[in-house]
């Protein structure tokens, strides 16, 4: 995580999947940092994060449409649901 973000100079976050959410169970943030959230142990819905989306992209196919079957959450305006 931390090679990651010297050569990125971006936040990097370790998330796990936990039920139709992301759990970030980790959090380093570079010095020079536009701002600053702590997200460790933020759950937040799967399609609402970067790291959730990934999550998404390998669900096998019968899991995903069972998570598609409900409403997704708008987080924010620009949440994609």
């Amino acid at each position: 995580m931390e090679r990651l973000r010297d050569t990125t100079q971006e936040t990097v976050f370790l998330s796990v999947p936990k039920h139709n959410n992301t759990l970030t169970i980790d959090q380093i943030d570079p010095q020079q940092s536009v701002r600053l959230v702590d997200y460790v142990d933020a759950i937040l819905p799967l399609h609402c994060t970067s790291n959730g989306m990934i999550f998404l992209g390998y669900l096998p196919k019968s899991e995903l449409e069972n998570l598609l079957h409900r409403p997704l959450e708008q987080c924010t305006p620009k949440t994609i649901t």
